[in-house]
């Protein structure tokens, strides 16, 4: 059950947040959809059991989970936490009836955003959903290009320029993303990640995927594709070092190794 509610008056910017409900009881779901609507979180879905919350989660991509912890089946929500813990790919607050400390301390070690108690007044429930979308937000880039990616930092290896393409070349599965925009107003206005370094008038690059490098050249730990003026496509994994950004290169890689 999908449901779109109006914004509310007071301006929260988090409220544009996609977040995927799994709860089995479907009364206490649609209380927390409702109470999600009421203070202004417009895009909520609910899933009632754990076959359809994952069919969700592939098919879309979501900004907050919210997981019961104790599901009428096999598999646990914690179980489902673990899973999303280790994708990455939203933060997670897992929903529960109890406060016993061993449910909470397993919750903890799985690196949840919160574990909450069922029935929360509105303010409380805005709170801890604010607060876990904010802890988690600097990790992720601003919405770009028209499907409005938003991709985890830590992942960019490095971003290139050919002419009106921006390509933003991904560690995980060796996957890139090409968008039509200013090199420079992309890096550092919707991307903004402080370990992303300018190397080149073509290149930045991440300061974590640097393998190695001289005074001229950045190896990198994947290939990346580029097609030259010539309509020519090369393949490599070392980046050149322009000599406009040489100092300051090697004044980064510097302290950053230290």
């Amino acid at each position: 059950m999908h449901v779109n509610y109006p914004t509310q008056e007071v301006f929260n910017p988090n409220h544009d947040a996609r977040i995927l409900i799994l709860e089995d009881n479907v009364r206490e779901a649609s209380f927390l959809q409702r109470q999600l609507g009421e203070i202004g979180y417009k895009s909520t879905q609910i899933m009632h059991n754990s076959a359809d919350f994952r069919k969700a989660v592939t098919m879309s991509d979501y900004d907050l989970f919210l997981i019961d912890i104790l599901l009428e089946e096999p598999q646990t929500g914690l179980d489902l936490t673990e899973e999303l813990s280790l994708q990455e790919k939203a933060p997670v607050i897992v929903l529960s009836n109890s406060d016993d400390e061993r449910f909470i301390n397993q919750a903890a070690n799985l690196k949840t955003a919160a574990y909450m108690l069922k029935g929360l007044s509105n303010k409380q429930l805005n709170a801890t959903i604010t607060h876990a979308l904010s802890h988690y937000d600097h990790q992720l880039t601003s919405p770009i290009g028209s499907k409005n990616w938003r991709i985890r930092k830590d992942d960019i290896v490095c971003v290139s320029a050919s002419g009106y393409i921006t390509t933003i070349h991904l560690a995980q599965d060796e996957r890139d993303i090409s968008l039509c925009g200013g090199f420079q107003k992309i890096v550092e206005n919707q991307i903004n990640y402080k370990k992303l370094i300018r190397i080149h008038t073509s290149f930045y690059v991440n300061l974590d995927y640097v393998s190695s490098y001289t005074a001229n050249r950045i190896s990198i730990p994947r290939k990346i594709k580029r097609t030259n003026a010539n309509g020519i496509i090369k393949v490599y994994n070392q980046l050149p070092i322009g000599d406009t950004y040489k100092k300051n290169v090697h004044n980064r890689l510097t302290a950053y190794r230290k």
